[in-house]
């Protein structure tokens, strides 16, 4: 991966907490970071015992097999809530892109199309106060994250393939913490041996993907995870947990020990399959679990924006 200032390689691993535009760039292959991982495994000396010196690896492979794996991991984000920073395509990147956060509930996005200016009142990240920001015209679309609520999310972001028979590929991540994280909780003493309760009535959905692969599936499909419709629907169908609607789209390795018992649940099902719960284990990724209480589906991802509308509209209702 490429990027535009040496700086930027900081993002990777170090959350920057000063106010910079965050340059995406393209992610290396997953071949790559295999074959960079082997490299330094055999690479490295053995802490114990006799040294050997081989010509197996120089210096230089081993210095690109790290800067391989450290673009390889997600661009670190922390913002506070109503914080906002930039974020733009590097010269090397084809556009336009698709941005899909997991959750917007989390991280709200802006996107602002090329050749447009736009001014925007908020708190930059690691600036004292609000104010208003004047950003002059660029020659590509471009985005501001802002944080809503305390929480983690990831934005995946996405472009076409390179031709019209080639699937659309992940091309860079960003995981963006919004307030400080959450205590680990403290274990019960004495669990609870008896059933997990119902989560009771209410319109809930659960997607879970392969974030990493989306070779599988066609554009038609990639829209769903970014479609304006499909979210303000969740939005407005899908009962309250706290202060977050209950639907889900995850990774399949999404980190969900926070979570609500019948998400976990759910989750597993979806992953392991779950009996006792009547969840079938899923036959391809991307996999839906709709439910309102009563009665549900579960299946793989629909063909596109409007049989996906249909699918939910089937169980929670018009």
């Amino acid at each position: 991966m490429r990027f535009l200032a040496a700086s930027l390689l900081s993002l990777l691993f170090v959350p920057i907490l000063h106010s910079q535009t965050i340059t995406l760039g393209n992610l290396p292959a997953d071949s790559a970071v295999v074959e960079a991982r082997k490299t330094l495994t055999q690479a490295q000396q053995s802490s114990k015992g006799s040294i050997v010196v081989s010509d197996g690896y120089d210096t230089s492979e081993v210095a690109k097999a790290k800067e391989i794996l450290k673009a390889s991991e997600p661009k670190k984000l922390v913002l506070q809530v109503t914080e906002f920073e930039v974020v733009e395509p590097s010269t090397t990147v084809k556009v336009p892109l698709l941005w899909i956060p997991q959750n917007d509930q989390i991280v709200e996005r802006v996107t602002i199309k090329a050749g447009n200016s736009h001014s925007h009142y908020g708190k930059r990240r690691g600036e004292p106060a609000a104010r208003v920001h004047y950003f002059e015209p660029k020659p590509f679309d471009w985005v501001i994250l802002i944080g809503k609520t305390q929480g983690t999310d990831i934005t995946n972001v996405v472009r076409n393939g390179e031709a019209t028979d080639k699937p659309p590929v992940v091309i860079d991540r960003i995981d963006t913490q919004v307030g400080e994280k959450k205590p680990e909780p403290k274990p019960d003493p004495e669990p609870d041996p008896s059933p997990t309760p119902n989560p009771g009535p209410g319109f809930r959905v659960l997607i879970v993907r392969e974030t990493k692969d989306l070779s599988g599936l066609t554009p038609q499909q990639v829209a769903i995870f970014s479609s304006t419709e499909v979210r303000n629907y969740l939005n407005q169908k899908t009962v309250l947990e706290g202060n977050q609607r209950a639907y889900r789209i995850w990774d399949k390795d999404t980190d969900i020990s926070r979570e609500n018992e019948h998400w976990k649940i759910a989750m597993d099902g979806v992953i392991n399959g779950n009996k006792e719960h009547k969840i079938s284990k899923a036959t391809s990724l991307p996999w839906v679990l709709i439910t309102n209480g009563t009665e549900g589906f579960e299946g793989p991802l629909p063909k596109n924006v409007d049989e996906m509308m249909a699918k939910l509209k089937q169980i929670g209702g018009n």
